[in-house]
């Protein structure tokens, strides 16, 4: 049978735990809503660039004509956002991944906590 001392040093150790795993789970939320704003803006801006070439795109006017020399740099331009929006969302995904493994960790903790908590109610209620 565990003393009470070793049973709430066990409980302190576990919640320590606990509060780390969340500190974590918070950070990693943190860089993913950012993530996510970025990838908001990040094609809202590709839609909005190649959206106003193709806006100034007309037969037999100067800025038709010019509009359509830089269709090449604007087809590269977004092909470019295009990787980085695939790498960003590629990082979400990872992203999430960790923090479903915090989430088991947390919950496995908890359990570890309950365990530890019947041993508790077992000793004091001990005559």
């Amino acid at each position: 049978m565990y003393s009470i001392y070793y049973i709430t040093g066990q409980i302190r150790s576990i919640d320590v735990k606990i509060s780390q795993c969340h500190t974590a789970k918070a950070a990693l939320q943190s860089v993913k809503n950012t993530c996510q704003v970025q990838i908001t803006s990040l094609k809202s801006s590709k839609n909005k660039i190649t959206g106003d070439l193709e806006t100034v795109k007309k037969e037999d006017v100067f800025e038709g004509e010019m509009a359509n020399t830089l269709a090449p740099k604007v087809s590269t331009f977004k092909t470019d956002v295009d990787t980085v929006i695939t790498q960003a969302e590629a990082i979400v995904t990872a992203i999430n991944t960790e923090i479903s493994t915090i989430d088991n960790r947390i919950t496995a903790l908890n359990g570890e906590r309950a365990n530890w908590n019947i041993h508790l109610t077992n000793v004091q209620n001990q005559p």
